[in-house]
């Protein structure tokens, strides 16, 4: 019995992990909305007044820092 509970926990364990490796896709979905995972839906998301959102995705996508990310979301947003 102990067996199978440790067995079905593995499962459900390795299975969380595969979905978040595998959820490295080419769409983000932010608030039953998905946006393209470039600086595209990051001007979109500014365009919704999502600013938070919108550095949240550009830190994603360039892998950067929260103060470059917000620097670069501003510029964005400045830029129109």
């Amino acid at each position: 019995m102990i067996r199978i509970l440790l067995l079905v926990a593995g499962a459900i364990v390795v299975g969380m992990m595969l979905r978040k490796f595998l959820d490295k896709g080419e769409t983000v979905t932010l608030e039953a909305r998905t946006v393209p995972q470039s600086d595209e839906g990051v001007k979109e998301l500014l365009g919704r007044g999502k600013k938070i959102a919108a550095i949240k995705l550009y830190r994603q996508i360039h892998n950067v820092g929260l103060k470059e990310a917000k620097e670069a979301v501003e510029r964005l947003q400045r830029q129109g």
